[in-house]
């Protein structure tokens, strides 16, 4: 109540936060929907290999392959896992980290905001817009060429049906 704020330091924040609440929401539906791609992949790889692994030697390795291309399009977002015991730091900005730095500005500066909090805005949506650009590249050409040639397999859940006699 003792600060004197303008209704235009306040409106210019809150649509700040919006800003970035949506570039936040649109990382989270991409990761979501990689992650769900890598899950199907995986998943498949398994019941290939439980099935033949010699027969499906191709496809399983196929599958390995998009994991790992799936891995690296959600380490764009998130950052690589890494193995390492205890406190380890990665030297590469990544897209979450660079909105979390212009949320935690934008939310700190109470009587608007400054050129630094919409350089840290304008880095995140263009962080954003490249991994966007990348993840869209990735579902354009190379999951539809795996899914097409996983779907040409007609590998079905079901098990072939044997008849059963008593001896």
């Amino acid at each position: 109540p003792r600060l004197e704020i303008s209704d235009a330091a306040i409106d210019a924040q809150y649509t700040a936060a919006k800003h970035l609440e949506d570039f936040t929401q649109t990382s989270a539906d991409a990761v979501k929907q990689l992650v769900h791609s890598k899950n199907t992949a995986s998943d498949f790889k398994k019941r290939l290999q439980e099935r033949d692994s010699t027969t499906y030697r191709s496809a399983i390795k196929a599958s390995d392959t998009i994991v790992k291309e799936i891995e690296k399009e959600i380490a764009l977002f998130l950052g690589e896992i890494d193995e390492r015991q205890g406190i380890t730091l990665d030297p590469t900005v990544r897209v979450m980290e660079r909105i979390g730095t212009a949320q935690s500005y934008v939310e700190s500066r109470p009587n608007g905001l400054t050129i630094t909090e919409n350089q840290l805005i304008t880095q995140a949506k263009e962080e954003l817009d490249a991994t966007l650009e990348s993840v869209n590249a990735f579902y354009g050409s190379k999951w539809p060429a795996y899914k097409k040639a996983m779907e040409a397999l007609n590998f079905s859940p079901f098990e072939p049906i044997k008849t059963f006699t008593q001896k």
